[in-house]
């Protein structure tokens, strides 16, 4: 783990939280002599008791160190950036409360619902309506050395490794819609207590969580002016209520924090919840799915782009082709407009670039059929302060234009790969699966 990479947050917290007792004692003071004003007729006084603060956070390179640079309120491009926020509420409590040091051992982490890891680094996906997808190879694997098992009800296709052998195309479209609808995570199992040596993320993890449990002593060691005698028995004791990150954190190949220049890297997405308990902090980590398949804003620029470079024309000509049948170019971009059909992928992110692919299922002549486009080169640039404009520098490529129960995807073919990208996409989710199994383990 980068030494300190909450420094600045750690600085901006540790100033305010040397000040904000002493301005709670401030406020009472100021409004009890207020309350006895001549023109108040309503004695009354205000007590602060409770503070929300908010930050929005980006990722920096501070040397051959990333550290977390707060107080960020907008993106300072679209692709350098943590997509994070991390909040602190803060709150006055009894006296007879020991102060918070500590993390309590109750911590859980939490899994999307269609993913079930498996103890050989196999990955078992949950795709819903009976089926399911099994990988079967391990992050060390190359992608073109994955096999799989795609079960339907009773019926279940192989999917055989290798260069030469075909995958049906409606697997990937089955795992791409379970995907997207990724909803609340699954049931919790029981975290270790994080390591600050560790390398991968969690030791990010532990490094936040250990900026929370210091919050309270430097709580209690604010300077704080005196108060009227009459006073002191309203002075308030200050602690944390809550803690909570959002760290889209982008690690590499190992899991590890990377920063934007090193390959094969994606965005692991981590949401933390810290509550003040009796026992200590009590934690919960939900960590999400790779940022692999796209959501908005980064979709819908993504997908204005690909409508505007098609070539909409050899579309509806390759995909009528297939189907025997007229099919106009209007009667495919019509697929835009069913989001719960078209899948923006990001298969490849590099230092300047990424590229990307638009997966599309809609009905022509009576047939479900399925469409792929292909862009490489593609930039992100801002274009406000929450608005962002996708550029493709070189042309979109036509993969797959035909009837779903016929698209089978090689490994290279005229139009393009298919498959190649489906186990580049597999081998990104059990690279993420890796950074699961670094997770510290609970104590038996």
């Amino acid at each position: 783990m980068p030494a300190d990479p909450f420094r600045q947050l750690h600085d901006t917290v540790t100033g305010l939280m040397s000040e904000l007792p002493g301005a709670g004692d401030r406020l009472l003071a100021a409004s009890f002599r207020r309350s006895f004003a001549a023109e108040n007729p309503l004695p009354d006084f205000l007590h602060l008791r409770r503070v929300r603060l908010r930050w929005g956070c980006q990722l920096e390179k501070d040397g051959g160190a990333i550290r977390v640079l707060g107080m960020v309120w907008r993106w300072r491009s679209a692709r350098e950036r943590l997509n994070a926020e991390i909040l602190l509420e803060l709150a006055t409590l009894p006296g007879d409360l020991e102060t918070l040091t500590a993390v309590s051992a109750s911590a859980e982490l939490r899994l999307p619902r269609q993913i079930v890891p498996r103890p050989d680094g196999n990955l078992f996906f949950d795709l819903g309506g009976g089926e399911a997808l099994e990988v079967l190879g391990t992050a060390a694997s190359r992608p073109d050395h994955l096999a799989g098992l795609w079960h339907r009800g009773a019926a279940a296709t192989i999917l055989d490794s290798g260069e030469k052998k075909p995958w049906p195309g409606a697997a990937l479209v089955a795992l791409l819609r379970a995907m997207a609808e990724a909803g609340a995570p699954g049931p919790g199992r029981k975290l270790g207590a994080l390591d600050p040596a560790e390398p991968s993320a969690w030791g990010w993890i532990h490094a936040f969580v250990a900026e929370l449990a210091g919050l309270e002593p430097a709580l209690a060691a604010a300077a704080r002016g005196p108060l009227p005698r009459w006073l002191e028995p309203l002075r308030s004791r200050w602690g944390l209520a809550r803690g909570a990150a959002r760290l889209g954190v982008l690690v590499d190949e190992d899991g590890k924090p990377a920063g934007d220049a090193v390959k094969d890297t994606f965005l692991a997405p981590f949401e933390i919840q810290a509550d003040a308990t009796d026992d200590g902090l009590r934690l919960r980590v939900d960590l999400g799915l790779p940022d692999f398949l796209l959501a908005d804003p980064v979709r819908g620029a993504l997908l204005a782009e690909f409508e505007a470079k098609t070539d909409w024309k050899e579309v509806a000509r390759e995909l009528g082709r297939n189907l025997s049948a007229t099919v106009t170019p209007t009667d495919v971009r019509n697929w835009l407009s069913r989001p719960d059909r078209i899948w923006t992928l990001r298969c490849d992110r590099r230092k300047d670039d990424d590229e990307y692919l638009l997966v599309m299922a809609g009905e022509a002549a009576g047939r479900e059929c399925l469409v792929m486009l292909h862009a490489d080169e593609g930039t992100l640039e801002l274009a406000g302060e929450d608005r962002v404009r996708a550029r493709f520098h070189v042309s979109v490529e036509l993969i797959q234009a035909a009837p779903s129960d016929q698209v089978q995807l090689a490994w290279k073919t005229q139009l393009g790969g298919g498959k190649q990208l489906f186990c580049d996409l597999l081998h990104g989710y059990l690279r993420w699966h890796r950074l699961v199994q670094a997770a510290p383990p609970a104590a038996p």
